[in-house]
């Protein structure tokens, strides 16, 4: 019986091994500390940033989920590193934001912001669910062309009216 059940236990560990291995994930949503669906691809952040600068960011918007399903943007390969950027090229492509992609991310990292899956903007993070740091990731200097703290707008503005 021992000599089965050590037989079993190798065939259990080596095939759920293969099986966690090969099986295909599209990959592992994050969530805020509210549990709302962070943006990690490109064609969510992009909606989420271009959609959001005209509705202002609301949540769970029917525009924002349809620009992400006919997106020509991959939609496919999360990236917490590219996550901030694509959100900010959707908020520059609006034309509402009166600066550079850059500015943009560094608004969105001072005030610890993250755009979700299907519209909106988020700021609630604990000490389970943090915010995902870019910073971290070298994709932003930690002293930017100086330091810049004193210039970064604490939202954005959405009317276009500055």
């Amino acid at each position: 019986m021992k000599r089965f059940m050590g037989w079993a236990a190798v065939f259990i560990i080596v095939v759920g091994g293969g099986i966690l291995a090969f099986w295909p994930v599209n990959h592992w949503r994050l969530y805020d500390a509210d549990w709302n669906p962070l943006a990690l691809t490109n064609a969510e952040n992009y909606c989420a940033g271009a959609e959001g600068m005209v509705n202002g960011f609301k949540r769970d918007d029917r525009r924002t989920k349809e620009c992400t399903e006919n997106s020509v943007r991959n939609n496919t390969i999360p990236s917490i590193t590219n996550s901030s950027r694509w959100a900010c090229e959707g908020v520059i492509s609006t034309g509402r934001f009166p600066g550079t992609v850059y500015d943009c991310m560094h608004v969105f990292d001072a005030n610890q912001l993250w755009l979700l899956e299907g519209g909106g903007i988020t700021v609630k993070w604990n000490d389970e669910r943090p915010r995902p740091v870019p910073l971290d990731e070298g994709v932003l200097d930690k002293e930017p062309r100086g330091n810049r703290s004193d210039d970064i707008a604490p939202s954005f503005s959405t009317r276009g009216e500055e």
